[in-house]
């Protein structure tokens, strides 16, 4: 189960990492705000996961 853990936490990570690298020019582009709004590549159990 610790692997399990362990794997899950370097999954929140990297999807963290990815939506900071790519939301600046996401929210810069000349899109409409409802194309913007789904633009983050990590769902919501993923975030509840990172705050947890």
């Amino acid at each position: 189960m610790n692997g399990f853990k362990t794997q899950q936490k370097r999954w929140t990570k990297g999807s963290i990492q990815t939506c900071l690298k790519i939301l600046p020019r996401v929210w810069e582009a000349s899109v409409p705000l409802h194309v913007k709004l789904e633009a983050p590549p990590t769902s919501p159990p993923t975030w509840a996961t990172c705050c947890s």
